[in-house]
């Protein structure tokens, strides 16, 4: 008796077990609804899509809203408000060594939106959202709604969706190759769109960035496999293919002028730069299939796994494949150019690790829809893109708002207090351009940029800045640009706002070279790239001596 006293269980309050029967029933209703709600969005694609499309479109905005125009979109800002569209072309091929569509789409949405930062930035905003679409629908037939969105949606959260809101080319090159595959898709089902189509994306892509050509590249490669290996003997898709090449003649000033710049070596890339580019690229794609694999792998392990060749076709896979490591290709030219690369001229890279890794998802969780579910919120959440829709959806600002707030001018406030009849030198042309846009009137009368092609060579080996007298003409810059040894002579004292050891930069180590004395008045401060404040006092005749 005792016995069984002991290894009874006492009896459990009636109120808890009605309480773990409310808690229960809570549960099982709110997994029922969540696998309802699930299945309602995977046989809903519009309206899965359109839930996708409303978060990119807050966080858009929101971004838009807190970021001002850099230096290169200034430069899309102004050459897109050329008097005629013949000063346009002129500009384009002098001064910023881009195909011309970009500028012309900016320069319509001007016209029906006005001249302001999010009109300038919306043509790239919509050919970000169109690129979203057309890979969703690329994608659709082979993986079902929910995995075709977390394709979209890694392209978006990827360090690719920065340049969504970037007044420059690349968010049309991805618009315009996410075309040309489905394209590609239709084609080889025949459907009476794809040719106008194909031509569409072709065109776009090669129209938009001289590097757009590395897709182009992969594409025909892909093409003369299939042509090879298939029955099909028909070539007029070849000849698609091969018809927009006539814009590539715009490339031949672009490609003469680039080579002819100096690049400094922090710029230009190496072999290292191919594992920093793909790390950084990998890394969301990476964290997000790996959480959906370890969350639901117990409970699809014991389905049978899904072909993987059945996912996509062996020419699809070849694209994506092509897309993925083209910017190896770019880099290793880029390498024996001593040119410089940066992480958005290999775009097309994201577009194929973002397919890569929607279709890896749902080949390893066996096309489980509440898996796709989990990994898009994943890709949101972990990249920061729901919280920038859900800050904008809270403000209410929406597009009410078509210019970012411009951060206080510390620098001018500080050179005004200290003497405001010293001329403000910035030893970047990257600040030098954006202060001409955002800084005040009495700034501005006071500011300059100096040239010095020897200077520039010896110190930063780079010479990108040194027509800075010409754009500064040609987009009306209120700041003057003026040569050194010219400047020292009218100016022995004046203020410098740079970086001592920017790679581009070279003013203060000729100044220090010249014996000037340089005294640093705010260390790490400012708006801007640059970030420290001297007051400079220069050997007017150590410069006489060096002309």
């Amino acid at each position: 008796m005792a016995s069984r006293l002991l290894t009874t269980p006492p009896p459990t309050p009636s109120f808890a077990t009605g309480f773990q029967r409310r808690t229960l029933t809570v549960r099982t209703g709110l997994a029922t609804g969540l696998r309802a709600s699930i299945k309602f969005f995977e046989a809903s694609p519009w309206l899965s899509f359109g839930a996708v499309s409303i978060v990119y479109v807050l966080a858009t905005l929101r971004q838009s809203n807190i970021r001002m125009l850099w230096h290169d979109e200034i430069f899309t800002f102004h050459i897109s408000q050329a008097p005629t569209i013949s000063e346009l072309f002129s500009e384009v091929r002098s001064i910023d060594l881009n195909p011309p569509l970009s500028y012309l789409l900016t320069r319509l949405s001007f016209r029906l939106f006005g001249v302001n930062t999010l009109a300038c930035r919306l043509p790239e905003m919509v050919a970000f959202l169109a690129a979203m679409l057309f890979l969703f629908l690329f994608l659709r037939a082979r993986l079902g709604t929910l995995y075709s969105c977390l394709a979209a949606s890694l392209l978006f959260a990827s360090p690719a969706g920065e340049l969504a809101t970037e007044a420059r080319p690349y968010a049309l090159v991805l618009c315009f190759v996410c075309l040309s595959l489905l394209a590609w898709q239709q084609a080889r089902q025949r459907k009476a769109s794809a040719i106008p189509m194909l031509l569409l994306g072709v065109f776009g892509m090669l129209l938009s960035h001289i590097f757009a050509a590395l897709a182009w590249g992969v594409f025909a490669v892909v093409e003369l496999i299939y042509l090879w290996r298939s029955r099909d003997r028909s070539y007029r898709y070849l000849a698609v293919w091969c018809i927009p090449l006539v814009s590539a003649i715009l490339y031949a000033p672009m490609v003469h002028s680039h080579g002819a710049s100096m690049f400094p070596s922090a710029f230009q890339p190496n072999f290292g730069t191919m594992t920093f580019f793909y790390s950084n690229q990998l890394q969301l794609a990476t964290i997000v299939g790996l959480l959906s694999a370890l969350v639901f792998f117990p409970s699809v392990r014991s389905r049978e796994l899904t072909p993987i060749d059945t996912l996509l076709d062996s020419s699809e896979w070849l694209s994506i494949i092509g897309l993925t490591i083209a910017p190896c290709l770019l880099i290793g030219f880029l390498i024996l150019r001593k040119a410089a690369f940066f992480p958005r001229y290999g775009v097309i890279a994201t577009l194929g690790i973002v397919t890569t890794a929607a279709v890896l998802t749902a080949w390893w969780n066996r096309l489980d829809k509440n898996a796709a579910a989990f990994a898009i919120l994943a890709a949101f959440l972990v990249s920061g893109v729901a919280a920038d829709a859900g800050r904008e959806l809270l403000h209410h600002r929406l597009v009410s708002s078509q210019e970012p707030v411009p951060f206080p001018c510390d620098i001018c406030r500080e050179t005004a207090e200290l003497d405001p009849s010293l001329p403000l030198v910035d030893a970047s042309g990257l600040t030098f351009t954006e202060m001409n846009q955002y800084a005040d009137v009495a700034t501005l009368s006071r500011l300059y940029y100096l040239t010095d092609p020897s200077g520039a060579e010896k110190y930063a080996h780079a010479s990108i800045f040194e027509g800075e007298a010409v754009i500064a003409r040609t987009f009306r810059f209120k700041g003057k640009v003026l040569p050194y040894a010219t400047f020292i002579v009218e100016h022995p004292k004046f203020f410098v706002y740079g970086t001592y050891d920017y790679p581009e930069d070279w003013l203060l180590r000729k100044l220090q070279d010249d014996g000037a004395t340089i005294r640093v008045l705010k260390p790490g401060f400012g708006s801007y790239k640059d970030r420290d404040l001297y007051e400079v006092t220069s050997n007017v005749q150590a410069v006489g001596n060096t002309q």
